[in-house]
């Protein structure tokens, strides 16, 4: 993969009342936001994106060899498989357990 050229994750998503504006920032950060965004679907995807990309970059080395997965493999699969679920779940503002929208 080449070289990362994004802000790294974990990005949360902070609620600015007076504004009613979403901040996307980075914990433990005080730079401040990252990004404003004024719809909550717009924020859920910018902060999911890193785990979104992690997700697809770990499960992609599958799809070109599903056939072939030996039984090793498949641990790692699942855990793959069960991140990316989460990340969706994340971009679209879901709880994981519950399935309604946070």
């Amino acid at each position: 993969m080449d070289k990362l050229k994004h802000t790294p994750g974990p990005w949360k998503i902070e609620y600015n009342d007076p504004e009613e504006e979403y901040w996307v920032t980075r914990p433990h950060y005080d730079a401040g936001p990252a990004k404003i965004i004024y719809n909550i679907e717009d924020a859920r995807l910018i902060a999911a994106a890193p785990d979104l990309l992690a997700a697809l970059q770990r499960i992609l080395p599958f799809v070109d060899c599903i056939a072939a997965i030996t039984r090793e493999d498949i641990n790692e699969y699942e855990q793959a498989y069960k991140d990316a679920i989460a990340a969706i779940a994340k971009a679209e503002g879901l709880n994981k357990a519950t399935g309604e929208t946070k």
